[in-house]
């Protein structure tokens, strides 16, 4: 793991499938299919971890509704995996305007010093999406340091943003 998080400190998980923060103290995971969260609750459940993650059969930009995530006061990790299921329905796709609202969501939950990952596609389902997504990192203000990592020896890779909230 390039990133280790203490006990106490929970995040927030969109479209990943196992936690990267295993030794975080509750993990909430996000994803509108129904097919994804199971995968997920059984690589949990393979890995002796299912007990520190909720998962929600709801799309990210509802986790503001959430009231144990609003009251935790505590998140330090905030990850979205947008895109599409890699082996689902290319049809089922994260949307700009909902990504945008969880992002809202996403900075005022995120502790200080709390960091936020989004891996990003272009292809041409995500192209739009990403597009906006780094235009609205671009303008968080001087509480965010915000890095753009992507790999310039493929065609059209993922693509990763890294906003870490200093204050």
């Amino acid at each position: 793991n390039l990133i280790r998080l203490r006990k106490e400190m929970p995040i927030i998980s969109e479209g990943s499938y196992k936690p990267a923060f295993e030794d975080s103290k509750q993990v909430y995971a996000f994803d509108v299919q129904e097919e994804a969260l199971k995968e997920t609750e059984q690589r949990l459940s393979d890995e002796g971890l299912r007990d520190r993650v909720l998962l929600f059969h709801k799309g990210h930009e509802t986790m503001g509704s959430i009231p144990e995530l609003c009251q935790d006061s505590k998140i330090m990790g905030i990850m979205f995996n947008l895109g599409y299921l890699p082996h689902g329905d290319r049809e089922i796709v994260t949307k700009t305007d909902t990504t945008l609202a969880a992002l809202e969501t996403s900075v005022t939950l995120l502790a200080p010093k709390g960091l936020m990952t989004l891996c990003l596609y272009r292809h041409p389902a995500g192209l739009e999406e990403s597009m906006a997504v780094e235009k609205w990192c671009a303008q968080l203000g001087a509480g965010f340091n915000v890095h753009k990592l992507e790999t310039i020896n493929k065609n059209n890779p993922p693509y990763l943003i890294l906003a870490e909230k200093t204050k």
